[in-house]
C-alpha cells in the first residue's frame, strides 16, 4: 500500500500498477478503502467511487477517516463526494 502511493506520487505508474493490481488481487476482500484512496490520490475518480461504494458494503473500519484524507482530495470537487457524507451521515461543511 504504501510503495504504491510512493510510486504514484513519484509518477512512477508503470511500477504503480502491477503492485495495486496484486493488492486488489490479494486484499481487495478487506481493504477496498485502501484500494479507493490509491484511486483517488492517482486521479482515477469513476474508480474510487466504485470502490468507495465496495468499502461501504465491507464496512471497512478506513472508511472512518473519510473527513481529512489527503488520499481523497482528488475527490472532494465530484458530487458523488458530498452523496457519500450524506450517506455516511457525516457533516458535509468539514470535508473541504
Amino acid at each position: 500500500y504504501s510503495q504504491i502511493l510512493a510510486f504514484t506520487a513519484q509518477e512512477r505508474h508503470d511500477e504503480a500498477e502491477p503492485l495495486l493490481e496484486q493488492m486488489i488481487e490479494e486484499d481487495g476482500h478487506h481493504a477496498a478503502y485502501q484500494v479507493t484512496e490509491i484511486l483517488a490520490f492517482r486521479g482515477d475518480i469513476d474508480a474510487a467511487f466504485e470502490w468507495f461504494q465496495r468499502a461501504r458494503d465491507q464496512k471497512d473500519g478506513g472508511m472512518s477517516e473519510i473527513l481529512g484524507n489527503y488520499f481523497l482530495q482528488n475527490l472532494h470537487g465530484d458530487p458523488r463526494w458530498d452523496e457519500m457524507l450524506i450517506l455516511m451521515s457525516l457533516p458535509l461543511d468539514l470535508n473541504r
